[in-house]
């Protein structure tokens, strides 16, 4: 007798005789599985469904076999792919793989890129009105500039308007030989052009001069009255006085032979003299002259405001006579006196009361350019 696979029902061969009893066996075996199977109906975890993808999505319906459910289910999960198998995150913050947002963080993502679109064509507008504002806002050198213009035309409108101010700004009147070396500057051909005039401003140097030469003075007691003579630069008259100095800077022929040889690199020649008495220039010079004619005086005074040299010139005959009163000044020999500034000269004539007497005098001062 051999027994089924699964419930183990008694199955009876060819020789083996018929018993009864088997067969109520089988019976009481098959009622106890299907009153088992009919207890367990609602528990379907170790049953197997058979069957495939829907073609499309739909919903299932009541009464519908398992089969034609699971296989609406395998439709879903299909279509959202490997969505279907991820987490949720409410936030914006999440860098782990295997999640997607919670519709909350969508419709917040919603309201931030409203506010920033608005803010946005905004700031568009701006920059749109603004390429066609021009330098001034009215429209000079501007490029017109619709509101709702791509970044592109924008981009492009930019360029030009860059390009019209950068042609606007080419104005002067000035050449590379006007402007310092190593200096830029923009005239109306180029912008940023670079100059070539050598700077000399280093090599100038400003002083204040004093006054030249002194007070002169004089009185003449034959009743001709009194006389004054100033050949002095007036104080204040020139208040610099700009000096060059270049080491290629040249001076022209006429100021070198007129200079003192100080055997500088400029100067290599010139007029010397060992009292440099001709660097200067005569600032006074008066004369005094009695004939006979009985008893005339008269008197020629220098007072020095710097260094000089003066020259005292004084003859006399039949009785007259001519002296000098020396007040500080070095006596050089005839009649030659270096004076200093405070320094003072007077030159006496008298003629006397001799019918024939006469008296002479002549002073001339001479200042040094030291």
């Amino acid at each position: 007798m051999k027994l089924t696979s699964f419930f183990k029902l008694r199955k009876p061969e060819g020789k083996d005789p018929v018993d009864i009893e088997d067969f109520n066996y089988n019976f009481d075996e098959i009622d106890a599985a299907l009153n088992d199977a009919a207890n367990k109906a609602g528990d379907l975890s170790e049953g197997k469904v058979f069957t495939s993808v829907a073609s499309s999505r739909s919903v299932p319906n009541s009464g519908e076999t398992l089969a034609g459910i699971i296989s609406k289910i395998m439709r879903y999960l299909s279509d959202l792919g490997n969505a279907a198998y991820c987490n949720v995150a409410n936030n914006d913050t999440t860098t782990a793989a295997n999640y997607v947002a919670d519709a909350r963080r969508v419709t917040q993502l919603r309201t931030d890129f409203t506010a920033f679109k608005t803010s946005f064509q905004a700031g568009c507008k701006k920059i749109a009105n603004a390429i066609t504002g021009g330098r001034d806002g009215s429209g000079t050198g501007g490029v017109t500039t619709a509101e709702n213009a791509s970044p592109d035309t924008m981009a492009t409108n930019i360029k030009t308007l860059a390009q019209n101010n950068y042609n606007a700004a080419k104005v002067g009147t000035a050449a590379k030989t006007d402007v310092i070396a190593g200096k830029t500057f923009t005239n109306s051909t180029t912008v940023g052009e670079t100059g070539s005039l050598p700077d000399y401003r280093e090599n100038v140097q400003s002083v204040t001069p004093t006054e030249s030469g002194g007070t002169k003075s004089g009185t003449v007691l034959d009743g001709s009255g009194t006389w004054y003579e100033d050949l002095n630069i007036p104080n204040g008259a020139h208040k610099k006085v700009r000096v060059n100095k270049h080491t290629i800077y040249r001076k022209g022929a006429a100021d070198a032979d007129n200079r003192v040889n100080t055997n500088s690199a400029s100067y290599r020649s010139g007029k010397t003299d060992a009292n440099n008495i001709v660097s200067g220039n005569i600032v006074y010079n008066q004369t005094l002259s009695f004939p006979a004619s009985g008893s005339h005086a008269g008197t020629i005074a220098y007072t020095a405001t710097q260094k000089c040299i003066a020259f005292v010139v004084n003859t006399h005959a039949e009785g007259g006579y001519s002296s000098v009163t020396n007040n500080g000044c070095t006596s050089l020999g005839n009649g030659v006196y270096l004076m200093n500034s405070g320094n003072s000269l007077t030159v006496y004539a008298t003629d006397n009361s001799d019918a024939y007497a006469s008296a002479y005098g002549r002073l001339a001062v001479i200042k040094l350019n030291v």
